[in-house]
C-alpha cells in the first residue's frame, strides 16, 4: 500500500513539474527567468511612436500624427561602461536615421540613458515592488523637471504575443511628496512597465508634464524581429500618419453613450452590425466581442474611463473612450 501511495506522489509531482515547463514556455515572462530576464536591449526590437504634432491637452485625436520609429544596433563605450544604441528614424526602413540615445541594463534591472552630452539617468528599474518609488531626472532630453514614480500594483498581463509578462503598474507625478501622490492618484498619469518592452503608454520617454501640458507622444506597436508584440489597443494601429482635413472625414461606425450604473447604449451608423471590445485606461480587457446591431444596451461592471473598439462587419475600426458611470 505504500509503495502504490508513493507512485502516485511521484506520478503528480511530475506531472505537476511538467504542466509548470509548458506554462514557461509560452511566457513572456516567468519565474524561471527572474536570473536572465528579457533584456530591452536585444537587436531586433523596434518601438512604434506616434507623435501629435499639434500640441495640446488634451490630446485631440482629430490632430496632425506623424510616426517615427526606435530600434537598437550596435555598441559603444562610454566612460567605460558598455551601451546600446538606440536609433531614431523618421522612415520604416531606416534608410535615414540617427542615434537619440545611449542605453544601457544594470545587474538588477534597471535601465540607464544618455546622450552622451550629460551624466547617465535611470529610465526604468524592473525589480521595483509595489509601494517602491523613484524619480528620473534626464537633462538635456526635453524634460527639464524630475518625474517622480509609484509603483502602484505588480501583475501579469498578456500581450498581443499571446505571452504573459511581468507587469508595474505606475504613476507619473512631479510633485516629490510620496504622501500627496498616494492621495491624489488621479491627477497623475499612469502607465505599464514592462521589462524587455518598456513603457506600454509612453515608450522609452515619460511624459515631459503630468498636470498640463502634452508632449504628443505615444507607444503605437512594439514588434521583436518583425513579430508584433503589444498594441496600443487606445490607437489600433501601428502607424498614425493623418492630416488634420482626412481625421476629420472619418465616418463615425458608432456612439457610445453612458446612461449610468454601468449601462452603455450603443448605436450603429447606417445600420452596419459589428462588435465591440471594451478596456481599461491602462489596456486590460474587460469585455469582448460584444455584438452590436442597431441599438444595443449593455451592463458593464466596470466603473471609470474605458477604451472601445468597434469592428464593422465591412472591416472598418473606430476607437473611442468613454467615462462609464
Amino acid at each position: 500500500m505504500k509503495h502504490i501511495s508513493i507512485t502516485i506522489v511521484c506520478l503528480f509531482v511530475i506531472a505537476t513539474l511538467l504542466q509548470a515547463s509548458l506554462h514557461e514556455k509560452n511566457s513572456g515572462y516567468s519565474n524561471s527567468n527572474e536570473e536572465n530576464p528579457p533584456s530591452l536591449l536585444e537587436p531586433g526590437k523596434r518601438w512604434n511612436i506616434g507623435r501629435n504634432i499639434i500640441n495640446e491637452c488634451p490630446m485631440n485625436p482629430y490632430n496632425r500624427w506623424l510616426t517615427y520609429y526606435l530600434s537598437i544596433d550596435g555598441d559603444t563605450t562610454i566612460n567605460g561602461n558598455a551601451f546600446k544604441m538606440l536609433y531614431q528614424s523618421s522612415d520604416s526602413l531606416f534608410v535615414e536615421n540617427s542615434v537619440l540615445y545611449y542605453i544601457r541594463d544594470g545587474r538588477k534591472g534597471e535601465v540607464f540613458i544618455t546622450n552622451n552630452a550629460m551624466e547617465e539617468s535611470l529610465l526604468f528599474d524592473f525589480n521595483l515592488e509595489a509601494g517602491d518609488t523613484m524619480t528620473i531626472h534626464i537633462e538635456n532630453i526635453d524634460m527639464p523637471n524630475n518625474i517622480f514614480i509609484l509603483v502602484d500594483s505588480i501583475g501579469i498581463i498578456t500581450l498581443n504575443d499571446g505571452k504573459e509578462y511581468k507587469a508595474q503598474y505606475i504613476y507619473y507625478c512631479d510633485d516629490y511628496e510620496k504622501e500627496e501622490l498616494l492621495n491624489f492618484k488621479q491627477t497623475y498619469k499612469s502607465d505599464i512597465w514592462v521589462e524587455g518592452i518598456g513603457a506600454l503608454k509612453y515608450g522609452f520617454i515619460p511624459p515631459v508634464t503630468i498636470t498640463g501640458g502634452n508632449d504628443g507622444k505615444v507607444l503605437l506597436c512594439h514588434s521583436f524581429n518583425n513579430e508584433l508584440v503589444y498594441q496600443n489597443p487606445e490607437y489600433n494601429t501601428c502607424e498614425m500618419r493623418t492630416s488634420i482635413k482626412e481625421s476629420l472625414s472619418s465616418p463615425i461606425l458608432i456612439k457610445v453613450i453612458t446612461l449610468g450604473n454601468g449601462l452603455l447604449q450603443l448605436n450603429t451608423e447606417g445600420s452596419i452590425s459589428g462588435t465591440l471590445s471594451l478596456f481599461d485606461i491602462n489596456g486590460r480587457k474587460l469585455s469582448d466581442n460584444i455584438q452590436v446591431n442597431g441599438s444595443t444596451q449593455v451592463q458593464t461592471h466596470h466603473i471609470g474611463l474605458h477604451i472601445f473598439r468597434f469592428t464593422n462587419k465591412k472591416g472598418q475600426v473606430q476607437t473611442g473612450k468613454v467615462m462609464v458611470r
